[in-house]
Parts: structure tokens; sequence; C-alpha cells
């Protein structure tokens, strides 16, 4: 697991420009992240062990124009992490 929402830091551009180590890790180089946020309140790993996965925040955020990855990866990558792959 490298991230909350399923996005994989180790692939992301911005983590050695920023010297991000993930959201685990601290709070997103960008800002204060709603997902993150929640995730961590329900007390989850990443969001899809969560009962509510894929909840409409996550979907929003997964499929935003500017920051998502425009084809539910993160979601899937999230369904992966939860049935332990």
């Amino acid at each position: 697991m490298e991230s909350r929402c399923g996005i994989l830091c180790s692939a992301c551009t911005y983590r050695e420009k920023t010297g991000c180590t993930g959201c685990r890790n601290q709070q997103p180089f960008w800002g204060a992240c709603p997902v993150r946020g929640c995730c961590e309140a329900r007390g989850h790993d990443h969001c899809g062990v969560c009962g509510d996965f894929v909840c409409k925040l996550l979907h929003s955020f997964a499929y935003d124009a500017e920051h998502g990855d425009g084809a539910g990866a993160r979601l899937e990558t999230c369904r992966r992490w939860a049935k332990g792959d």
C-alpha cells in the first residue's frame, strides 16, 4: 500500500520534485486531502477496505479532470489491496 486512495506513489512524477513520502507518512505536498482525512478518521489503511467503497468522494477524486487518473485505476488498485494483492 502506498496511499489511502489507491494512487501508486512509486509511479508519481512529483515525488522526487517535492520530497513527498506519500500521504501515509505526511500531509500531501499539495495540501490537505479530504480522502486521506476520511480514511484516517474511519481507521482504515486505505479506501478499499471501507464499507462505503466506492463512495462519492473517492469516485470524484479518482475521476477529477485535473488530478484524477481518468480511468479509475486508483479504484482498481484499492480493490486489489483489499484482496491482499
